[in-house]
């Protein structure tokens, strides 16, 4: 995400190669959708007009730039339940807990 925000805040895609070697490290991004409202964290300076050109950014260059590099990135959306269990579906089993 810095380098999505760098890239649309200050049109500077410097940050997009160690982004992307930096994502290898994960078996699974989750790109979330915008359809549920936008609540601000704490001190954030920015507000919800920010939203959809930071989406655009990582729906022209960022997402293209992982899958080119093989990385899995799945979109998810609708409610947060509905998110979780499309993620959850992705993951591989996780290990049977030792008993």
């Amino acid at each position: 995400m810095t380098a999505a925000y760098s890239i649309d805040y200050f049109d500077d895609h410097s940050l997009l190669a160690a982004g992307i070697r930096h994502a290898r490290g994960y078996e699974l991004m989750a790109w979330c959708g915008v359809d549920i409202p936008w609540l601000p964290d704490p001190g954030q300076r920015d507000g919800v007009e920010r939203r959809s050109s930071t989406h655009g950014v990582l729906t022209t260059i960022v997402v293209p730039a992982l899958r080119a590099a093989g990385i899995t990135v799945v979109e998810v959306d609708g409610p947060v339940h509905r998110r979780s269990a499309e993620v959850m579906a992705w993951l591989p089993e996780a290990p049977e807990a030792a008993t």
